[in-house]
Protein backbone atom coordinates (compact mmCIF):
# COMPACT_ATOMS: atom_id res chain seq x y z
CA UNK A 1 0.00 0.00 0.00
CA UNK A 2 1.30 3.76 -0.73
CA UNK A 3 2.63 5.78 2.19
CA UNK A 4 -0.71 7.03 3.44
CA UNK A 5 -3.10 4.17 2.56
CA UNK A 6 -4.25 1.13 5.18
CA UNK A 7 -2.31 -2.14 4.64
CA UNK A 8 -3.93 -4.52 2.00
CA UNK A 9 -5.32 -7.86 3.43
CA UNK A 10 -5.62 -11.05 1.29
CA UNK A 11 -6.10 -15.15 2.48
CA UNK A 12 -3.02 -17.08 0.94
CA UNK A 13 -4.09 -19.65 -1.03
CA UNK A 14 -0.64 -20.91 -2.73
CA UNK A 15 2.69 -20.34 -2.20
CA UNK A 16 5.07 -21.21 -5.44
CA UNK A 17 8.43 -20.31 -6.62
CA UNK A 18 8.73 -18.76 -9.84
CA UNK A 19 10.60 -19.46 -13.18
CA UNK A 20 13.09 -16.03 -11.99
CA UNK A 21 13.97 -18.77 -8.73
CA UNK A 22 11.76 -16.03 -6.50
CA UNK A 23 8.99 -16.61 -3.86
CA UNK A 24 5.91 -15.87 -4.09
CA UNK A 25 2.24 -16.71 -3.13
CA UNK A 26 -1.56 -16.42 -4.83
CA UNK A 27 -3.39 -13.98 -2.58
CA UNK A 28 -7.57 -13.65 -2.49
CA UNK A 29 -8.15 -9.76 -1.57
CA UNK A 30 -10.31 -9.00 1.30
CA UNK A 31 -11.84 -5.71 0.89
CA UNK A 32 -12.79 -2.96 3.74
CA UNK A 33 -16.01 -0.91 3.25
CA UNK A 34 -14.22 1.81 2.22
CA UNK A 35 -12.22 -0.50 -0.40
CA UNK A 36 -15.52 -1.47 -2.19
CA UNK A 37 -18.12 0.64 -4.58
CA UNK A 38 -18.85 2.44 -0.91
CA UNK A 39 -15.54 4.49 -1.12
CA UNK A 40 -13.93 6.25 1.94
CA UNK A 41 -16.85 9.33 1.34
CA UNK A 42 -19.54 7.23 2.62
CA UNK A 43 -18.08 6.31 6.03
CA UNK A 44 -17.65 10.59 6.63
CA UNK A 45 -21.82 10.29 6.76
CA UNK A 46 -23.00 9.95 10.39
CA UNK A 47 -26.42 8.42 10.24
CA UNK A 48 -24.79 4.70 9.69
CA UNK A 49 -21.77 2.95 10.60
CA UNK A 50 -19.84 0.31 9.39
CA UNK A 51 -17.58 -1.93 11.87
CA UNK A 52 -13.99 -0.97 11.35
CA UNK A 53 -13.53 -4.49 11.83
CA UNK A 54 -15.58 -6.17 9.11
CA UNK A 55 -14.02 -7.09 6.10
CA UNK A 56 -15.54 -8.48 2.79
CA UNK A 57 -14.13 -11.57 0.78
CA UNK A 58 -13.70 -11.27 -2.74
CA UNK A 59 -13.26 -13.46 -5.82
CA UNK A 60 -10.04 -11.20 -6.60
CA UNK A 61 -6.58 -13.15 -7.02
CA UNK A 62 -3.27 -12.17 -7.98
CA UNK A 63 0.27 -13.06 -7.22
CA UNK A 64 2.74 -11.26 -5.05
CA UNK A 65 6.36 -11.43 -3.87
CA UNK A 66 6.15 -13.28 -0.62
CA UNK A 67 8.51 -9.80 0.93
CA UNK A 68 5.20 -7.68 0.42
CA UNK A 69 4.06 -10.13 3.35
CA UNK A 70 4.38 -7.74 6.43
CA UNK A 71 2.49 -9.57 8.96
CA UNK A 72 0.17 -12.45 9.76
CA UNK A 73 -3.86 -11.68 11.20
CA UNK A 74 -6.62 -13.81 12.15
CA UNK A 75 -9.48 -13.12 10.47
CA UNK A 76 -12.52 -15.44 11.18
CA UNK A 77 -15.88 -16.36 8.83
CA UNK A 78 -18.75 -15.26 11.26
CA UNK A 79 -22.20 -16.37 10.28
CA UNK A 80 -24.39 -13.71 8.95
CA UNK A 81 -27.61 -14.57 10.90
CA UNK A 82 -25.27 -14.98 14.36
CA UNK A 83 -27.36 -14.00 17.08
CA UNK A 84 -25.50 -10.72 18.26
CA UNK A 85 -24.17 -12.18 21.45
CA UNK A 86 -22.22 -14.84 20.23
CA UNK A 87 -21.10 -12.56 17.29
CA UNK A 88 -19.41 -10.38 19.70
CA UNK A 89 -17.52 -13.63 21.14
CA UNK A 90 -16.69 -14.57 17.80
CA UNK A 91 -14.60 -11.39 16.82
CA UNK A 92 -13.51 -10.18 19.92
CA UNK A 93 -10.22 -12.80 19.84
CA UNK A 94 -9.87 -12.06 16.01
CA UNK A 95 -8.53 -8.99 14.07
CA UNK A 96 -11.07 -8.82 11.52
CA UNK A 97 -14.22 -10.77 10.50
CA UNK A 98 -16.28 -11.77 7.46
CA UNK A 99 -19.72 -12.55 6.96
CA UNK A 100 -20.71 -11.89 3.08
CA UNK A 101 -18.88 -12.00 -0.30
CA UNK A 102 -18.02 -8.77 -2.00
CA UNK A 103 -17.80 -8.75 -6.72
CA UNK A 104 -16.05 -6.32 -7.69
CA UNK A 105 -17.21 -6.69 -10.85
CA UNK A 106 -21.20 -6.35 -10.27
CA UNK A 107 -20.67 -4.02 -6.85
CA UNK A 108 -22.63 -6.77 -4.65
CA UNK A 109 -22.62 -7.66 -1.48
CA UNK A 110 -23.78 -11.76 -0.96
CA UNK A 111 -24.13 -14.51 1.44
CA UNK A 112 -21.29 -16.53 0.88
CA UNK A 113 -21.36 -19.46 -1.35
CA UNK A 114 -21.72 -22.73 0.34
CA UNK A 115 -18.54 -24.48 -1.15
CA UNK A 116 -16.24 -21.32 0.53
CA UNK A 117 -13.72 -22.50 2.89
CA UNK A 118 -15.69 -21.69 6.52
CA UNK A 119 -19.19 -20.84 5.33
CA UNK A 120 -20.52 -24.20 4.48
CA UNK A 121 -22.20 -24.38 7.70
CA UNK A 122 -24.06 -20.69 7.15
CA UNK A 123 -28.01 -21.15 7.37
CA UNK A 124 -29.59 -18.92 4.38
CA UNK A 125 -33.21 -20.22 4.12
CA UNK A 126 -36.03 -18.08 2.08
CA UNK A 127 -39.67 -18.42 2.69
CA UNK A 128 -40.52 -17.03 -0.28
CA UNK A 129 -40.23 -19.53 -2.69
CA UNK A 130 -41.69 -20.62 -6.28
CA UNK A 131 -44.61 -22.99 -5.89
CA UNK A 132 -45.30 -24.36 -8.99
CA UNK A 133 -48.03 -26.32 -9.41
CA UNK A 134 -50.37 -25.25 -6.61
CA UNK A 135 -53.38 -23.60 -7.16
CA UNK A 136 -52.93 -19.49 -6.84
CA UNK A 137 -55.86 -19.78 -4.05
CA UNK A 138 -53.55 -22.05 -2.14
CA UNK A 139 -50.18 -19.95 -2.63
CA UNK A 140 -48.94 -18.47 1.08
CA UNK A 141 -49.72 -14.22 0.18
CA UNK A 142 -46.71 -12.21 1.06
CA UNK A 143 -46.67 -8.48 1.61
CA UNK A 144 -44.79 -5.81 -0.27
CA UNK A 145 -45.11 -1.81 0.37
CA UNK A 146 -44.90 0.97 -1.79
CA UNK A 147 -43.19 3.53 -0.80
CA UNK A 148 -43.08 7.11 -3.13
CA UNK A 149 -45.84 5.01 -5.09
CA UNK A 150 -47.22 7.24 -7.81
CA UNK A 151 -50.03 5.06 -9.53
CA UNK A 152 -48.63 2.27 -8.09
CA UNK A 153 -46.45 0.93 -11.34
CA UNK A 154 -43.88 -0.65 -10.06
CA UNK A 155 -45.60 -2.49 -7.54
CA UNK A 156 -47.85 -3.67 -9.83
CA UNK A 157 -45.43 -5.42 -11.93
CA UNK A 158 -43.78 -6.96 -9.53
CA UNK A 159 -47.16 -8.53 -8.62
CA UNK A 160 -47.18 -9.57 -11.64
CA UNK A 161 -43.49 -10.82 -12.49
CA UNK A 162 -44.12 -12.65 -9.31
CA UNK A 163 -47.27 -14.29 -10.39
CA UNK A 164 -45.55 -15.77 -13.05
CA UNK A 165 -42.55 -16.87 -11.37
CA UNK A 166 -45.44 -18.87 -8.77
CA UNK A 167 -45.04 -16.27 -6.10
CA UNK A 168 -48.23 -14.41 -4.58
CA UNK A 169 -47.04 -10.94 -3.73
CA UNK A 170 -49.67 -8.62 -3.08
CA UNK A 171 -49.32 -4.54 -2.30
CA UNK A 172 -50.69 -4.22 0.87
CA UNK A 173 -49.76 -0.28 1.94
CA UNK A 174 -48.46 2.01 -0.56
CA UNK A 175 -47.20 5.78 0.05
CA UNK A 176 -47.67 8.90 -2.03
CA UNK A 177 -47.48 12.72 -1.42
CA UNK A 178 -50.01 13.59 -4.40
CA UNK A 179 -53.69 12.95 -3.56
CA UNK A 180 -54.35 11.65 -7.24
CA UNK A 181 -51.96 9.43 -7.84
CA UNK A 182 -53.37 7.74 -4.56
CA UNK A 183 -56.68 7.86 -5.82
CA UNK A 184 -55.97 6.08 -8.91
CA UNK A 185 -53.85 3.64 -7.45
CA UNK A 186 -57.28 3.10 -4.70
CA UNK A 187 -59.12 3.13 -7.20
CA UNK A 188 -57.00 -0.05 -9.40
CA UNK A 189 -56.50 -1.71 -6.16
CA UNK A 190 -59.24 -1.36 -3.65
CA UNK A 191 -57.83 -3.83 -1.08
CA UNK A 192 -54.13 -2.10 -0.96
CA UNK A 193 -53.98 0.87 1.82
CA UNK A 194 -53.29 3.76 0.56
CA UNK A 195 -51.92 6.68 2.43
CA UNK A 196 -51.60 10.27 0.61
CA UNK A 197 -49.04 11.49 3.15
CA UNK A 198 -44.92 12.33 3.35
CA UNK A 199 -42.79 9.52 3.68
CA UNK A 200 -41.16 11.08 6.81
CA UNK A 201 -44.25 11.12 8.63
CA UNK A 202 -45.51 7.91 7.49
CA UNK A 203 -42.21 6.47 9.14
CA UNK A 204 -43.51 8.42 12.39
CA UNK A 205 -46.75 7.28 12.42
CA UNK A 206 -45.38 3.89 11.70
CA UNK A 207 -43.39 3.54 15.06
CA UNK A 208 -46.12 5.75 17.10
CA UNK A 209 -48.54 2.78 15.92
CA UNK A 210 -46.34 -0.03 17.07
CA UNK A 211 -46.12 1.68 20.46
CA UNK A 212 -49.94 2.06 20.43
CA UNK A 213 -50.08 -1.97 19.07
CA UNK A 214 -47.60 -2.62 21.86
CA UNK A 215 -49.87 -1.03 24.61
CA UNK A 216 -53.05 -2.12 23.55
CA UNK A 217 -52.76 -5.30 21.98
CA UNK A 218 -49.45 -7.33 23.17
CA UNK A 219 -49.78 -6.32 25.81
CA UNK A 220 -53.52 -5.37 26.58
CA UNK A 221 -52.35 -2.88 28.72
CA UNK A 222 -54.81 -0.34 30.90
CA UNK A 223 -51.57 1.36 32.20
CA UNK A 224 -53.37 4.89 32.39
CA UNK A 225 -54.35 3.77 36.23
CA UNK A 226 -57.12 3.69 38.72
CA UNK A 227 -58.02 7.35 38.45
CA UNK A 228 -59.04 6.50 34.04
CA UNK A 229 -60.60 3.23 35.33
CA UNK A 230 -62.76 5.25 37.64
CA UNK A 231 -63.04 7.99 35.43
CA UNK A 232 -64.64 5.44 32.76
CA UNK A 233 -66.86 3.82 35.44
CA UNK A 234 -68.17 7.60 35.76
CA UNK A 235 -68.81 7.42 31.82
CA UNK A 236 -70.19 4.22 32.09
CA UNK A 237 -73.15 5.53 34.63
CA UNK A 238 -73.79 8.68 32.51
CA UNK A 239 -74.26 6.55 28.86
CA UNK A 240 -78.14 6.61 29.35
CA UNK A 241 -78.01 10.89 30.61
CA UNK A 242 -79.39 12.96 27.53
CA UNK A 243 -76.59 15.02 26.47
CA UNK A 244 -76.95 19.39 26.82
CA UNK A 245 -77.40 20.95 23.73
CA UNK A 246 -74.10 21.96 21.22
CA UNK A 247 -72.63 18.63 23.27
CA UNK A 248 -71.02 16.21 20.64
CA UNK A 249 -69.98 13.07 21.66
CA UNK A 250 -67.83 10.42 19.80
CA UNK A 251 -69.09 7.30 18.72
CA UNK A 252 -66.08 5.66 17.10
CA UNK A 253 -62.06 6.31 15.79
CA UNK A 254 -61.97 5.69 11.71
CA UNK A 255 -58.68 6.53 10.68
CA UNK A 256 -55.07 7.70 12.34
CA UNK A 257 -52.45 10.20 10.77
CA UNK A 258 -49.07 11.87 11.79
CA UNK A 259 -48.74 14.59 11.01
CA UNK A 260 -50.64 18.25 11.11
CA UNK A 261 -54.18 17.54 9.25
CA UNK A 262 -56.02 21.03 10.92
CA UNK A 263 -52.66 22.97 10.31
CA UNK A 264 -52.20 24.21 13.64
CA UNK A 265 -48.65 24.67 12.92
CA UNK A 266 -47.29 21.03 15.04
CA UNK A 267 -47.33 17.91 13.85
CA UNK A 268 -48.38 14.83 16.10
CA UNK A 269 -50.55 11.85 16.36
CA UNK A 270 -54.15 12.20 15.25
CA UNK A 271 -57.20 10.57 15.21
CA UNK A 272 -60.55 11.18 12.91
CA UNK A 273 -63.68 11.22 15.04
CA UNK A 274 -67.01 9.90 14.06
CA UNK A 275 -69.30 11.99 15.87
CA UNK A 276 -73.11 9.87 17.20
CA UNK A 277 -75.89 11.46 15.36
CA UNK A 278 -73.57 12.90 12.71
CA UNK A 279 -72.05 11.67 8.95
CA UNK A 280 -69.15 10.76 7.97
CA UNK A 281 -68.79 14.35 5.95
CA UNK A 282 -68.41 15.45 9.63
CA UNK A 283 -65.34 13.69 11.36
CA UNK A 284 -62.85 15.87 12.24
CA UNK A 285 -59.40 15.29 12.94
CA UNK A 286 -58.44 15.45 17.03
CA UNK A 287 -55.24 14.86 18.71
CA UNK A 288 -54.72 11.65 20.58
CA UNK A 289 -52.97 13.46 23.59
CA UNK A 290 -56.45 15.25 23.67
CA UNK A 291 -58.37 11.87 23.46
CA UNK A 292 -56.47 10.07 26.25
CA UNK A 293 -56.64 12.92 28.96
CA UNK A 294 -60.64 13.48 28.02
CA UNK A 295 -61.74 10.89 31.05
CA UNK A 296 -60.67 12.65 33.42
CA UNK A 297 -62.69 15.86 31.90
CA UNK A 298 -66.37 14.74 30.24
CA UNK A 299 -66.87 18.06 28.57
CA UNK A 300 -63.59 19.55 26.94
CA UNK A 301 -63.98 22.87 25.77
CA UNK A 302 -62.41 22.60 22.27
CA UNK A 303 -62.68 24.05 18.54
CA UNK A 304 -64.67 21.94 16.46
CA UNK A 305 -64.49 23.51 12.86
CA UNK A 306 -67.23 21.79 10.76
CA UNK A 307 -69.69 22.80 13.62
CA UNK A 308 -70.78 26.01 15.47
CA UNK A 309 -67.69 27.49 17.35
CA UNK A 310 -66.29 26.41 20.60
CA UNK A 311 -69.04 23.62 21.55
CA UNK A 312 -68.30 21.16 24.16
CA UNK A 313 -66.81 18.21 22.84
CA UNK A 314 -68.03 14.56 25.14
CA UNK A 315 -65.51 12.14 24.87
CA UNK A 316 -66.88 9.36 26.42
CA UNK A 317 -64.95 6.39 27.27
CA UNK A 318 -62.44 7.55 24.86
CA UNK A 319 -59.95 5.59 26.09
CA UNK A 320 -62.13 2.64 25.02
CA UNK A 321 -62.67 4.21 21.71
CA UNK A 322 -59.14 3.94 21.16
CA UNK A 323 -58.12 0.56 22.59
CA UNK A 324 -60.92 -1.10 20.36
CA UNK A 325 -59.55 1.07 17.43
CA UNK A 326 -56.34 0.21 18.10
CA UNK A 327 -57.45 -3.74 18.02
CA UNK A 328 -59.31 -3.68 15.24
CA UNK A 329 -57.07 -1.81 13.00
CA UNK A 330 -54.38 -4.37 13.61
CA UNK A 331 -56.37 -7.07 13.22
CA UNK A 332 -56.87 -5.75 9.74
CA UNK A 333 -53.04 -4.64 8.99
CA UNK A 334 -53.99 -0.99 7.64
CA UNK A 335 -49.98 0.14 8.71
CA UNK A 336 -46.97 -2.36 8.58
CA UNK A 337 -45.07 -3.29 12.11
CA UNK A 338 -41.72 -4.34 12.13
CA UNK A 339 -40.73 -7.82 10.91
CA UNK A 340 -44.46 -8.25 8.98
CA UNK A 341 -43.46 -6.18 5.55
CA UNK A 342 -41.63 -9.14 3.26
CA UNK A 343 -41.13 -6.75 0.29
CA UNK A 344 -40.27 -2.93 0.42
CA UNK A 345 -39.98 -1.16 -3.30
CA UNK A 346 -40.29 2.27 -4.72
CA UNK A 347 -38.32 5.00 -6.06
CA UNK A 348 -37.35 8.17 -3.96
CA UNK A 349 -38.29 11.71 -5.88
CA UNK A 350 -35.06 11.80 -9.02
CA UNK A 351 -35.16 15.83 -9.41
CA UNK A 352 -32.52 16.35 -6.98
CA UNK A 353 -29.99 13.74 -9.14
CA UNK A 354 -31.62 14.95 -12.86
CA UNK A 355 -29.14 16.29 -15.10
CA UNK A 356 -31.67 18.62 -16.26
CA UNK A 357 -32.00 20.21 -12.62
CA UNK A 358 -29.00 23.40 -12.84
CA UNK A 359 -29.86 23.40 -9.14
CA UNK A 360 -28.40 20.38 -7.96
CA UNK A 361 -25.88 20.19 -4.92
CA UNK A 362 -23.25 18.13 -6.03
CA UNK A 363 -20.71 19.49 -3.02
CA UNK A 364 -23.48 18.24 -0.02
CA UNK A 365 -26.33 16.17 -1.99
CA UNK A 366 -28.07 14.93 1.17
CA UNK A 367 -29.00 18.86 1.91
CA UNK A 368 -31.67 18.78 -1.15
CA UNK A 369 -34.83 18.30 0.18
CA UNK A 370 -35.55 15.48 -2.90
CA UNK A 371 -32.86 13.84 -2.30
CA UNK A 372 -33.44 13.25 1.50
CA UNK A 373 -35.67 11.47 0.86
CA UNK A 374 -33.15 8.91 0.29
CA UNK A 375 -32.88 9.37 3.58
CA UNK A 376 -36.36 8.39 4.49
CA UNK A 377 -36.35 5.75 2.26
CA UNK A 378 -33.47 3.71 4.14
CA UNK A 379 -34.93 4.91 7.47
CA UNK A 380 -38.06 2.82 6.68
CA UNK A 381 -36.13 -0.36 5.62
CA UNK A 382 -33.96 0.04 9.10
CA UNK A 383 -37.28 0.17 11.16
CA UNK A 384 -39.37 -2.25 9.48
CA UNK A 385 -36.56 -4.50 7.88
CA UNK A 386 -38.19 -6.20 5.46
CA UNK A 387 -37.36 -9.39 3.83
CA UNK A 388 -36.32 -7.98 0.54
CA UNK A 389 -35.96 -4.68 -0.65
CA UNK A 390 -35.70 -3.10 -4.50
CA UNK A 391 -35.29 0.70 -5.40
CA UNK A 392 -35.02 2.06 -8.51
CA UNK A 393 -34.08 5.68 -9.84
CA UNK A 394 -33.02 7.38 -13.24
CA UNK A 395 -29.33 6.68 -13.87
CA UNK A 396 -27.81 9.96 -12.86
CA UNK A 397 -27.87 8.65 -9.16
CA UNK A 398 -24.94 6.72 -10.19
CA UNK A 399 -23.25 9.87 -12.09
CA UNK A 400 -24.35 12.73 -10.29
CA UNK A 401 -21.23 14.03 -7.77
CA UNK A 402 -19.27 10.78 -8.44
CA UNK A 403 -22.61 8.68 -7.67
CA UNK A 404 -22.66 9.66 -4.02
CA UNK A 405 -26.12 8.98 -3.47
CA UNK A 406 -25.99 5.69 -4.98
CA UNK A 407 -23.08 4.96 -3.33
CA UNK A 408 -25.02 5.70 -0.15
CA UNK A 409 -27.82 4.09 -0.64
CA UNK A 410 -25.62 0.86 -0.80
CA UNK A 411 -23.54 1.73 1.85
CA UNK A 412 -26.87 1.84 4.16
CA UNK A 413 -27.88 -1.91 2.73
CA UNK A 414 -24.97 -3.22 4.05
CA UNK A 415 -24.32 -1.33 7.55
CA UNK A 416 -27.91 -2.96 8.37
CA UNK A 417 -26.56 -6.26 7.69
CA UNK A 418 -28.36 -6.96 4.46
CA UNK A 419 -27.03 -8.46 0.90
CA UNK A 420 -26.77 -5.93 -1.65
CA UNK A 421 -26.38 -5.05 -5.22
CA UNK A 422 -26.32 -1.79 -7.07
CA UNK A 423 -26.35 -1.97 -10.90
CA UNK A 424 -28.80 -0.56 -14.27
CA UNK A 425 -31.01 -2.37 -16.36
CA UNK A 426 -31.86 -1.75 -19.70
CA UNK A 427 -35.63 -1.91 -20.78
CA UNK A 428 -34.70 -3.53 -24.36
CA UNK A 429 -32.57 -6.26 -22.28
CA UNK A 430 -35.97 -7.59 -21.26
CA UNK A 431 -38.02 -7.75 -24.19
CA UNK A 432 -39.44 -3.73 -23.77
CA UNK A 433 -38.99 -2.10 -27.67
CA UNK A 434 -36.64 0.82 -26.00
CA UNK A 435 -33.90 1.44 -24.93
CA UNK A 436 -34.80 3.05 -21.27
CA UNK A 437 -32.24 2.72 -18.31
CA UNK A 438 -32.65 2.52 -14.80
CA UNK A 439 -30.75 2.34 -11.93
CA UNK A 440 -31.93 -0.57 -9.10
CA UNK A 441 -30.67 -1.15 -5.90
CA UNK A 442 -31.28 -4.88 -4.83
CA UNK A 443 -31.15 -5.83 -0.92
CA UNK A 444 -31.97 -9.26 1.12
CA UNK A 445 -31.82 -10.21 4.36
CA UNK A 446 -28.90 -12.74 5.13
CA UNK A 447 -31.51 -15.54 6.12
CA UNK A 448 -32.87 -15.05 2.32
CA UNK A 449 -31.48 -16.85 -0.71
CA UNK A 450 -30.52 -13.41 -2.98
CA UNK A 451 -31.30 -14.16 -6.46
CA UNK A 452 -30.53 -11.19 -8.44
CA UNK A 453 -31.81 -9.90 -12.18
CA UNK A 454 -30.19 -11.69 -14.83
CA UNK A 455 -30.69 -10.87 -18.78
CA UNK A 456 -33.24 -12.68 -20.63
CA UNK A 457 -33.00 -10.63 -24.07
CA UNK A 458 -29.63 -9.38 -25.63
CA UNK A 459 -29.99 -6.58 -27.83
Amino acid sequence: AGPDEESYIGHNTEFFQGRDDRSYFTCRWFFRAADTVISPKLLKVHDHQHNDRRVFLSEEKNDNMIESIICKLNIIYVAPNEIPQAKDRLISNSDYYYDISYSVACSTFANMPAENDGAADSDTTSDISCEEGKPVADLVTYSLLDLYSGCGAMSTGLCLGAELAGIKLETKWAVDMNSYACESLKHNHPSTQVRNEKAEDFLSLLQQWNALCKKYVIHGSNSLGSDLAQASNDDENDENESLPKDVFEVERLVDICYGDPNKTGKNGLWLKVRWKKYDASQDTWEPIDGLRLAPFSLHLSLYFSSMVPHPFLHFSDSYECIKEFVQSEYRDSILPLPGSVDVICGGPPCQGVSGFNRFRKPDNPLMDEKNKQLVVFMDIVNYLRPKYVLMENVVDILKFADGFLGRYALSRLVAMNYQARLGMMVAGCYGLPQFRMRAFIWGALPSMVCVFSVLIFTL
